[in-house]
């Protein structure tokens, strides 16, 4: 059976995973050939855009809350931090 890697990684950052996401979890997907990754930090309220770009991932573009973040890979894909963040939660 051959695999594939996904196109797109999406990880929602926590205090207690966010060293790992941003460290062994991104070296990992760029070894597997994973071509665009997302950290969302719902307390910064801001996404972070990785594009794999030869066998490392380089940050592509950032938002903050009230930003638009656009995905290289899907250019229809277009979020604001603020819309992933609960509305009670929203200082």
């Amino acid at each position: 059976m051959t695999r594939h890697p996904p196109d797109l990684a999406i990880e929602i950052l926590s205090p207690t995973t966010a060293g790992n996401d941003r460290g062994r979890k991104l070296q990992l997907l760029a070894r597997h050939a994973v071509r665009e990754y997302w950290l969302v930090d719902p307390e910064a309220v801001r996404i972070e855009v990785y594009e794999l770009t030869g066998d490392r991932f380089v940050l592509a573009s950032h938002a903050g809350p009230s930003d638009v973040v656009r995905s290289p890979l899907l250019p229809r894909l277009a979020i604001a931090p603020r819309d992933l963040v609960p509305s009670d939660a929203r200082t």
